[in-house]
């Protein structure tokens, strides 16, 4: 059987607002530069340069991949921060619109994800199998 990994994506704003607050300390610590002439704060500018491309990270990496065998969570940054692995997707239950693995809940977050795409993740993992193995017949 083929193995297709779907994604899903943090929300758009949440990384615009990494960007947008990573511009505004850039031009804080700039222009505090020049006004007091300490240039100590330009050190603090490029420190700031770390949520702007934190921001740009998000926008294009998923938050997680998901498949009959496995669901990864990604960090900001784009690196795994979980991998729950299982035999089937029939070990993952829902309940109120939550993940849980072993009976604890997973440590995935319904609002840093686009709702439509939650509800995607959501289906997925509540659809028994058999229906997916009929369909294919």
């Amino acid at each position: 059987m083929e193995r297709r990994q779907k994604s899903i994506y943090i929300k758009s704003s949440i990384a615009r607002i990494y960007i947008v607050l990573g511009i505004l300390f850039v031009l804080i610590f700039v222009l505090g530069a020049i006004i007091l002439q300490d240039f100590i704060n330009i050190l603090y500018a490029v420190s700031s340069t770390f949520l702007i491309i934190i921001g740009a990270v998000a926008l294009k990496s998923p938050y997680a991949d998901f498949d009959e065998n496995q669901l990864i969570i990604y960090n900001f940054v784009g690196k795994i921060r979980i991998k729950y692995t299982f035999d089937d997707k029939n070990d993952i239950k829902v309940k109120n619109d939550k993940l849980y693995f072993q009976g604890e809940k997973m440590k995935i977050s319904k609002s840093f994800v686009n709702p439509e795409e939650w509800n995607r993740l959501i289906q997925f993992y509540s659809e028994p199998d058999f229906l997916i193995n009929e369909l294919k017949d």
